[in-house]
Order: C-alpha cells, then structure tokens, then sequence
C-alpha cells in the first residue's frame, strides 16, 4: 500500500473475503494492500487465518500422528492492537514505529504475538514490539540455536 489509509469500503471488502476463507495472497490483490495487513486485521477481528479449508466431503482426510498441534489463537482476544488502528503498526519505509512499539510494550500477550509472527514468518509491521530487521536477526538466532 502506497501510505494511504483503507477506505470504509476497502475495510468491508477485505473483511467479508477473510471470513469468506479467501486465500491471503487473493485478497491482497483485491483490496491493494500487503499479505501482513490481511494477516493483521483478521487477528484484529478474531479471524484464525491458521486453519486450513477443509476437505471436500468426498474425500477424507488423514493426519499424521507427526503433525504438530496447530497453535491456539486465544491469545489475540487480548491483544491491544485490536483497539488500535492497524496502520500504526506498518508505517511506511523511513517512517516512525515509536507508536506501534510504545503500545506492544504495555501489551499482555506481546509474547504471543512475536511468537506468531516469528512462527508466520512475516515479513512486514511491527509484531509484539519488534521491527522486521529485528525479528530476522532474532529468527537467524533461533535457527543456530
């Protein structure tokens, strides 16, 4: 997104295609914004984006008894962020993440929330108080740990 904020319009569109199960990537595209921002304001409005559609009904499916547990989402009912507006927390390039950061330092559930997006990978936007720079030095040091 090019610093302007989402109209009322966009914020319904991107809404209705996150509940409707949209792929992330699709909705980006339709709305003009970034992956992460689809990401956010379905975290923002309770949506678990980490369930995968299920299977049509013809076909079954298994689980590998390997599979790990999907992470709980509880946490972001919490989450400050959710009282906010999201754009605080993907400023443009240059731009000041002091407000983003000062409102994840008084978070409770800022752990989880650097958690996920490590987990997530994301690459964009302030995440539990820490910046994307950050969050790949602190990924490289959990991968040589």
């Amino acid at each position: 997104m090019s610093g302007k904020r989402l109209s009322t319009d966009q914020r319904e569109l991107m809404l209705g295609l996150i509940r409707d199960g949209l792929p992330s990537q699709e909705i980006a595209d339709a709305v003009g914004v970034s992956t992460s921002m689809v990401h956010y304001y379905a975290v923002r409005h309770g949506i678990d984006r980490s369930r995968k559609p299920a299977a049509p009904p013809a076909i079954e499916a298994v689980v590998p008894e390997t599979a790990e547990p999907q992470q709980s989402l509880d946490w972001q009912a919490d989450a400050l962020c959710r009282q906010t507006d999201p754009e605080i927390f993907f400023p443009e390039k240059g731009g000041s993440t002091k407000d983003a950061k000062r409102i994840c330092q008084s978070c409770p559930v800022a752990a989880e929330c650097l958690d996920q997006a490590l987990v997530n990978d994301e690459r964009f936007g302030i995440w539990g108080g820490v910046s994307e720079r950050r969050r790949r030095k602190l990924a490289r040091t959990l991968k040589q740990s």
